[in-house]
């Protein structure tokens, strides 16, 4: 990203301190060590000589973001009603990924990011965390000098982790770094229920042996139910128990309350079905929280903002690792933080309660269920078992699937044609009539009527 020129940072530093530079730092950089979209890092030097770096925020930021959050609202609104038209009855729509809510979150999770004043927090929080793990460490930020708009904290030295070479050239065992980071990340995650939403190379830097983040921007947080539920799925994954995956599942989404329960479990057992037999050491944790997202879409149940943030977190993470440490299974790391979890937080009442109600279910089950299984046997021993197994028209399933296609890509290319010509309308670009882009206008008529063409299509027929 382009750097800010100083002149702007220094008016954004000055305003923000109601000061001169000058009477807060001895020395400071004019050109930038980082420049990221949001803001850009200076070092400098404190009057009593004390080297900091400090974060500044763009100027006009806020408002750009804002203004492209908007505009995309608009193409989302633009894209429903477009599909609306190609779908018009023809697909049950699904709660789990609500574009608009999806935006909405962006920029509850942008105006978090930020007010600088939340990641300042965000490192006390985390510091005090991760007070007793002696491989990690947590930069200081100077309170006086932080505002909403720049946050100034202790100068890290060391070796950046994407560096590889010149960590193996420091004496540094990549094997030993790759399982700290690992181990540490997987405490965060299922211990504090606070981690590191961002943790790529560029935000990790290895300083005397330890492992310092130096941005904390991105956090994520699982409340007490949620994180207790997540770690119920990796012990229910790891000890092939379908009903402890299908609770968790319910446990970590929204909207659990109206879910048919036998058809989630159903479809945790066709999930399950593909780990069955491998053992816990191969085990994919990132493509496996994605398979669970697939069956909570499936059910109708929505998955918390923080969910996501942890989705994308440990992509991150096993692309680091899987770089540094090949051998590394984020998986086998965390089963056992997710056994001592439960071990030493589960609620007894509630297990005992969990127990005796199952039991109750398979009492009051049995005087059905048992001679259904006598007759089964019989059937078995004399021969006259029969399975029978249904399915519905295959040509008429591909022909629906062959519509349903054809109108999703349909509506695709009328939001697309929308959105483009909303750009072009908003940049003002090309030659104009009556001050609106000519090519603006060819895209919004060329929209009009093929929507038109496919409303008239589906009234009369229901084909395109």
């Amino acid at each position: 990203m382009k750097p800010i020129e100083f002149d702007a940072v220094a008016q954004v530093m000055e305003s923000s301190l109601n000061m001169p530079l000058d009477h807060v730092f001895r020395y400071f950089d004019q050109v930038p060590v980082a420049s990221a979209s949001i803001a850009q890092v200076h070092r400098a030097a404190l009057l009593d000589g004390m080297t900091v770096v400090v974060k500044v925020q763009r100027p006009g930021i806020r408002e750009t973001m804002e203004t492209d959050i908007a505009l995309l609202k608009h193409a989302v609104k633009v894209a429903k009603w477009g599909n609306s038209m190609v779908l018009l009855g023809k697909s049950k729509q699904s709660t789990v990924m609500d574009p608009e809510k999806i935006l909405d979150e962006l920029w509850k999770t942008t105006q978090e990011e930020l007010n600088f004043l939340n990641e300042s927090a965000n490192i006390r929080r985390f510091r005090e965390l991760n007070q007793g793990v002696d491989y990690i460490m947590v930069p200081g930020v100077f309170e006086d000098y932080t505002t909403s708009r720049i946050i100034v904290m202790e100068y890290v030295p060391g070796v950046k982790l994407s560096d590889t070479g010149k960590l193996q050239m420091s004496g540094y065992e990549l094997d030993s770094i790759g399982r700290k980071l690992t181990s540490h990340f997987i405490k965060q995650v299922l211990k504090d229920g606070f981690f590191h939403a961002d943790p790529h190379p560029g935000n990790i830097i290895i300083h005397q042996g330890k492992i310092a983040y130096i941005d904390f921007g991105m956090m994520g947080t699982l409340e007490g139910t949620i994180s207790k539920s997540f770690n119920m799925l990796l012990l229910g994954i790891a000890k092939s128990d379908i009903d402890t995956i299908a609770r968790a599942v319910m446990g970590i989404g929204a909207g659990g309350e109206s879910v048919d329960y036998e058809e989630l479990r159903a479809d945790v057992e066709k999930m399950y079905f593909r780990y069955a037999n491998i053992s816990v050491s191969e085990i994919n944790l990132s493509r496996l929280i994605r398979e669970v997202f697939v069956v909570c879409k499936n059910n109708e149940i929505s998955m918390p903002r923080d969910m996501t943030m942890l989705l994308r977190a440990f992509i991150t993470l096993e692309g680091v690792v899987a770089r540094i440490s090949p051998g590394i299974n984020v998986m086998e790391v965390a089963v056992p933080y997710a056994q001592e979890y439960i071990k030493t937080r589960g609620d007894p009442i509630s297990e005992l309660r969990n127990h005796i109600n199952n039991v109750y279910m398979s009492l009051q089950a049995a005087p059905e269920v048992l001679p259904r299984f006598v007759e089964l046997l019989n059937s078995a021993v004399n021969g006259r078992l029969r399975i029978g197994v249904h399915s519905s028209s295959l040509d008429t399933i591909l022909f629906e699937f062959h519509k349903m296609v054809n109108r999703i890509v349909l509506g695709i290319m009328l939001s697309a044609l929308i959105v483009a010509s909303s750009l072009v309308v908003n940049a003002r670009a090309g030659p104009m009539i009556a001050g609106v882009p000519v090519l603006g206008l060819i895209g919004y008529t060329g929209a009009a009527i093929a929507s038109l063409w496919v409303l008239i299509s589906i009234l009369r027929s229901g084909k395109i």
